[in-house]
């Protein structure tokens, strides 16, 4: 089949592009012709040195110091992500509104939505083309695959049509408990929960142009709000267990409004590879990211997960009860300290074992998903 993936690969997130370059392989090896969608809802990044410098803002010191971050760093990275994606991303032709998506789907037989929070409808770039939208006009195979919503949201002036578009997929699976509660609360369905197409990632580590900065470190990558109780007080709990190693930060994104005081290295240009490289090679990752918690479980990183914000909540609690790590995954400094999440030693075998008989469910859900009419 002619296979069409439609996520969130356009993003400079980590964990978008690498998901998406896993979900197109993992099609590949079922045996399909695929192609990640470049539907992209979100105007690219300007880099030029004679703009967005912010000089009639409220702020004008912290709007010059970002844009000299931006042009600094923030191109190198773009070029990072830009090239991962050439590398290991089979892209449809470029489009922009929904009538060039519509355009593009009629050569698919099937088309994937997934994974990532597609249908997060809190974020103002998902559109109704994430549901695959009856204004789309797609007549082939539509299906989901780790599909997840962030937090369940029932209050969308839009929310009869997604229940409608949602009833007309021809499969469904979701990533996680509360995007099942969602789908299930609204249409009545109960889609399968499966693994993040991160659970299958295989890439080489990062080549040429990039070395980590230490030989032993902790890496902290931190998305959302800071940790209850202080990103200091974590750490220095952290250091006890690990030695008092230094603090390298990964910066989340091209834009860098976020500065880290807590860190004694910034990595501020990383791409995919890099990101991964420095995960692998960290003796601790201290985190608040899903994808980072999957992929420090696939390389054996022991890791600190919080939670500050209900959005971030679910998915790190599910993934804490789904691979047996609930003891490293924690809401503050206080509650680590009482259950002991900073000394904890994660049997890695075990969350290992629990990640590959999920991925091998995920798969077969997939193929039979893709190829069996039964499950329309």
């Amino acid at each position: 089949m002619r296979v069409g993936i439609l996520t969130f690969h356009f993003c400079d997130n980590f964990g978008a592009v690498l998901q998406a370059a896993a979900l197109q392989q993992l099609l590949v090896d079922l045996g399909h012709e695929v192609n990640v969608l470049d539907y992209i809802t979100q105007q690219p990044k300007c880099y030029s040195v004679y703009r967005g410098w912010g000089l009639r803002s409220r702020s004008p010191l912290r709007g010059i110091y970002k844009r000299y971050m931006e042009l600094r760093y923030g191109r190198l990275m773009a070029r990072r992500f830009e090239s991962f994606r050439s590398q290991f991303m089979s892209r449809s032709e470029p489009c922009r509104t929904t009538d060039e998506l519509s355009s593009v789907l009629s050569g698919y037989d099937a088309v994937v939505v997934g994974s990532d929070q597609v249908w997060n409808r809190s974020f103002g770039f998902v559109s109704l083309s994430y549901f695959l939208d009856r204004s789309l006009n797609y007549h082939g195979r539509r299906l989901s695959f780790a599909a997840c919503c962030g937090h369940k949201i029932f209050d969308d002036p839009e929310m009869e049509r997604i229940k409608e578009d949602l009833r007309s997929f021809d499969f469904i699976s979701v990533r996680n408990k509360v995007t099942y509660e969602w789908v299930n609360e609204l249409t009545g369905l109960e889609p399968p929960v499966v693994c993040d197409p991160a659970v299958f990632a295989d890439f080489p580590p990062c080549q040429g142009g990039f070395s980590l900065p230490l030989k032993r470190y902790i890496l902290t990558y931190v998305l959302g709000d800071e940790i209850r109780g202080g990103h200091g007080a974590a750490l220095s709990e952290l250091k006890k267990v690990h030695g008092n190693l230094p603090v390298v930060a990964v910066a989340t994104t091209t834009t860098f409004l976020k500065k880290y005081p807590y860190a004694d290295h910034v990595i501020w240009d990383a791409g995919p590879l890099e990101w991964l490289s420095l995960i692998k090679n960290a003796c601790c990752l201290y985190t608040d990211s899903f994808h980072g918690v999957i992929f420090a479980l696939k390389f054996r990183v022991r890791f600190l997960a919080y939670y500050a914000e209900e959005i971030r909540s679910a998915r790190l609690i599910d993934t804490g009860d789904r691979f047996g790590v609930m003891e490293t995954i924690t809401s503050g400094v206080d509650d680590a300290i009482e259950r002991g999440c900073f000394s904890h030693r994660t049997d890695f075998q075990k969350a290992n074992e629990l990640m590959k008989n999920l991925a091998d469910t995920s798969k077969r859900l997939l193929a039979e998903g893709l190829n069996d009419e039964r499950n329309g």
